[in-house]
């Protein structure tokens, strides 16, 4: 029951909070392993975290 409520409220505040493109890549610049990844796989990266 917790575990719903605490899912609920995470994604909740995952829907109402910006997080831009620019942040975006900044922060993917801080990890040294997306290094290794080309355009494309970036792109999919994205798509799939935001």
């Amino acid at each position: 029951m917790f575990n719903l409520i605490k899912d609920w409220r995470e994604q909740r505040i995952l829907d109402n909070s910006e997080f831009s493109t620019t942040d975006w890549v900044q922060a993917a610049k801080r990890i040294a392993i997306l290094d290794r990844l080309d355009e494309d796989e970036m792109k999919r990266l994205f798509d799939l975290t935001t």
